[in-house]
């Protein structure tokens, strides 16, 4: 057999520009969304996790947690960028993604307060807690995605789409 009847393994097309752009929006549609609803349901879950007897109390403990996981971010840039420079970015943003989902599905079953007490707060912070510190990796991605465009249009989107937080 010679070199030139050895079959040759087709390498895989990159993907393009905007395909990147479209995965990277939807990243960031559904982070947003997941403080978004937060925020807006955050009566309701003041209720059901943090109830204290006074409303405004379980409101304030509520946007607490809330607040919490902004506190946090840096931690998580500290642990998943070390992570990212040994593991490489696919690996980091993997990493990001699977512990915002457990983090997210934690709050999604907890029951209430009523059902297993002092544990529904803890573990909803906690929850909170873990989106904080493993969200919001997108941003980085994006703005190296921006570096990478060569059409001014696509870096023109890229930029817009960085600047409205989309």
């Amino acid at each position: 057999m010679t070199a030139d009847t050895l079959p040759t393994a087709a390498l895989p097309k990159p993907p393009s520009m905007n395909r990147l752009i479209v995965a990277a929006t939807i990243g960031n549609v559904f982070e947003w969304f997941d403080f978004v609803v937060y925020g807006f349901f955050a009566v309701t879950l003041a209720e059901v996790f943090f109830p204290t007897g006074n409303p405004t109390v379980s409101l304030l403990v509520t946007f607490g947690a809330f607040g919490l996981a902004y506190v946090v971010r840096p931690l998580g840039a500290i642990v998943v960028g070390g992570y990212t420079d040994r593991a490489g970015r696919k690996n980091g943003l993997m990493l990001s993604i699977a512990l915002m989902m457990i983090g997210t599905t934690m709050m999604a079953v907890t029951p209430g307060y009523a059902t297993i007490g002092i544990a529904a707060p803890i573990i909803i912070t906690l929850a909170r807690l873990l989106q904080g510190v493993f969200g919001r990796r997108r941003v980085r991605q994006r703005r190296q995605l921006s570096g990478r465009a060569r059409r001014r249009a696509t870096r023109v989107r890229l930029e817009l789409q960085f600047a409205t937080g989309a």
